[in-house]
C-alpha cells in the first residue's frame, strides 16, 4: 500500500476523530470502531514501512545493474566517436565504425565517377584510321610504301 493510502486513512479517522466528538465521547461503541481503525491504520503503515524497506535492496541491486550497463553503453559511444573522428580504417576501431567509413569511402567514389561522367556530358569524340598500301608495278621491288592516316574528332554538342 502506497504512504498515500496510508495518509489518507489516516486523515481520515483524524476527520473522523474531529467531526463527531460528541458521538465519540457518548458512545462506547463508537471508541471501539475507531480504535480499532486506528489500530489498522498503524498495522498498514508498519506494513507499508516492511515493504518498502523490502524493496530497497532490490532495487539498489536493479539500479546497479542499470548504472553498469549503461556505463558500458557510453564506453563504446565514446570509442564509436574517437573513431569517427580520424579518417583511417583500423582493426582496433569498432566494427560498426569500420563499415561506415567503408560506406562513406564506397559513396565518394561513386560521386567522383559521376564527376567525370558529368564533365564529358555533351561531348562526342570520333577516331578514323586509314591505312594505304601502294607498290609501284614494273619498277624494282622494293618500291613498296606504306601510308597511315589517323582522325580523331571531338565535338561539343549544342544543350
Amino acid at each position: 500500500m502506497g504512504k498515500g493510502k496510508a495518509a489518507r486513512l489516516g486523515l481520515l479517522a483524524a476527520a473522523v476523530v474531529t467531526a463527531l466528538p460528541a458521538l465519540a465521547a457518548d458512545d462506547a461503541d463508537t471508541n471501539r470502531q475507531l480504535q480499532r481503525l486506528m489500530e489498522r491504520v498503524e498495522q498498514l503503515e508498519k506494513r507499508n514501512a516492511e515493504l518498502e524497506q523490502a524493496l530497497q535492496p532490490r532495487a539498489t541491486g536493479a539500479n546497479s545493474q542499470i548504472e553498469a550497463r549503461l556505463k558500458a553503453l557510453e564506453e563504446r559511444n565514446t570509442r564509436l566517436d574517437s573513431a569517427l573522428s580520424t579518417e583511417d580504417v583500423s582493426e582496433k576501431e569498432p566494427e560498426l565504425a569500420a563499415r561506415l567509413k567503408a560506406v562513406e569511402y564506397q559513396a565518394l567514389d561513386i560521386q567522383k565517377q559521376a564527376k567525370v561522367i558529368d564533365s564529358i556530358e555533351g561531348f562526342s569524340a570520333g577516331a578514323n584510321f586509314t591505312t594505304v598500301a601502294q607498290r609501284a608495278s614494273g619498277i624494282d621491288n622494293n618500291g613498296t610504301q606504306l601510308n597511315y592516316r589517323a582522325d580523331i574528332m571531338v565535338t561539343r554538342q549544342p544543350s
